[in-house]
């Protein structure tokens, strides 16, 4: 009760009126005018700077980016990016077909069984090796047609089952 009773003693003593007559001298003293003149000098500095973009040139550089992408040229850069793509999809259905192909070959010949899963690889040189065993040169020369240059390896994990790797 006593620090209340403070409190209201000091509030008693502020004098409300001098605080309001101080604020009033205060806020004459803010110059609206100049306030005014340096928010217009600012809009004027944007104005300037907006004049100063040069439509015409960049008008001129998108026409010249839009002949680019119509220009023979770009088209031709095009044209040969979907050919060398339509060529590598080529080449891998090619390489996926030849490697069903061998497997079917082997799976027939019962050195496989695509059922358990399996493991092939051709080291470089071209010896062959299924499931890790190193086959007969008679073997090897057999299936010398799916050697690839630098050997390659192929892990299944069997029929039904998801997973391939190449290695």
């Amino acid at each position: 009760m006593k620090i209340s009773k403070q409190v209201q003693e000091a509030l008693a003593n502020v004098d409300m009126e001098k605080i309001n007559n101080e604020v009033q001298e205060n806020l004459k003293n803010v110059d609206l005018d100049k306030i005014k003149l340096e928010v217009d000098k600012s809009v004027k500095d944007a104005q300037e700077q907006i004049k100063n973009i040069d439509m015409d040139k960049m008008k001129l550089q998108m026409q010249e980016l839009q002949n680019k992408f119509n220009s023979e040229e770009f088209k031709k850069q095009i044209e040969n990016a979907m050919k060398d793509a339509k060529e590598s999809i080529e080449k891998a259905k090619k390489n996926l077909q030849d490697i069903k192909d061998f497997t079917d070959q082997l799976q027939k010949d019962g050195l496989i069984d695509k059922k358990k899963g399996y493991s092939i690889e051709w080291k470089n040189g071209g010896q062959l090796y299924i499931n890790g065993k190193k086959q007969p040169k008679e073997i090897s020369d057999k299936y010398k047609k799916y050697y690839k240059k630098d050997g390659w390896r192929i892990e299944m994990n069997g029929e039904g089952k998801n997973g391939a790797e190449f290695l």
